[in-house]
């Protein structure tokens, strides 16, 4: 018997891959004037914000913006996509590295333009973050907008708050399926914790799922990048020897001489920024003085 039209399209529908990611709506508070909001000024509006002092000199940075920084820091110890709370192997979690797997952060003004916040990222989980003051629109944004899973205050977060949401994202997006990230650290804005946070999504999967054997404290900047390089390489050692089909005694037999050639190897993609510099008269060797200031090698 052939399965009748509605049968296909359920059967259709049954089969098309989950693509849905985590997403993170900020609020803060849009113009008082009652003008509308735009994300894209041109040269008039810039000079007269500068003359206003709505942003900072030289780089433009909206002063709204400023008291949203620690929410911006907190959601980027959230999961990137829907695999970071499972466990990846070692061999998947390289061939990762290719790819850009950004957060998905939205900041959003309130009052927000009319019908905007219906095409944001429609069915993604969404965890929405205000500032007190703006709780009332938060509970608005949560009936113009589907799949909100949470709204909470800016002055409520915390590594408690950080644990839930993991396993809120979890839940949304991977179902019964076993949660092997467990973070317990929300990490303090000292001068080496930008370089420390995206460790812990390698180094977690390295471990036991937590944070408790990351070292919490370093040195040095070069102390911290000399340890990720470190896991990065037993990350290419343990990939290699899953490629190999090695059992697990055969691992552990070969793992020492297989972390000297792989650290011996490696190669790990940079980026470096320097701010306040156009990139077009940013000079070679500024980037790789900064390099050489991580105690790193280079080309």
């Amino acid at each position: 018997m052939r399965p009748q039209r509605g049968e296909r399209d359920v059967d259709r529908r049954s089969r098309v891959p989950d693509l849905r990611e985590p997403s993170y709506i900020i609020l803060f508070e849009g113009p008082s004037s009652g003008g509308r909001y735009g994300p894209v000024v041109f040269l008039p509006t810039m000079v007269s914000t500068y003359v206003k002092g709505d942003t900072t000199l030289p780089l433009g940075f909206d002063r709204a913006i400023a008291p949203l920084l620690p929410v911006l820091w907190y959601c980027l110890h959230l999961p990137r996509s829907r695999f970071d709370p499972l466990r990846i192997h070692s061999k998947t979690l390289k061939l990762m590295h290719r790819l850009s797997v950004p957060h998905h952060i939205l900041l959003l003004p309130a009052p927000w333009p009319e019908g905007l916040v219906q095409r944001i990222f429609p069915e993604w989980p969404k965890l929405v973050i205000s500032p007190d003051s703006l709780l009332g629109s938060a509970e608005r944004l949560t009936r113009e907008c589907s799949n909100v899973i949470e709204i909470i205050p800016a002055s409520g977060l915390s590594a408690d708050t950080l644990r839930r949401h993991w396993t809120l994202i979890h839940r949304n997006l991977n179902g019964d399926r076993p949660q092997h990230i467990q973070p317990s650290r929300l990490l303090s804005r000292s001068p080496y914790e930008a370089s420390r946070l995206p460790m812990h999504f390698i180094v977690r999967q390295l471990r036991d799922g937590t944070d408790d054997d990351v070292p919490a404290d370093f040195e040095s900047q070069e102390d911290l990048v000399g340890y990720f390089f470190h896991c990065q390489a037993v990350l290419c050692a343990v990939a290699r020897l899953e490629d190999e089909g090695r059992t697990p005694a055969e691992a552990m037999r070969l793992m020492p001489r297989t972390l000297e050639e792989e650290g011996a190897n490696l190669r790990v993609p940079v980026t470096v920024g320097v701010p306040g510099i156009p990139p077009r008269v940013a000079h070679p060797e500024a980037a790789k003085s900064t390099i050489q200031s991580w105690g790193a090698p280079h080309d």
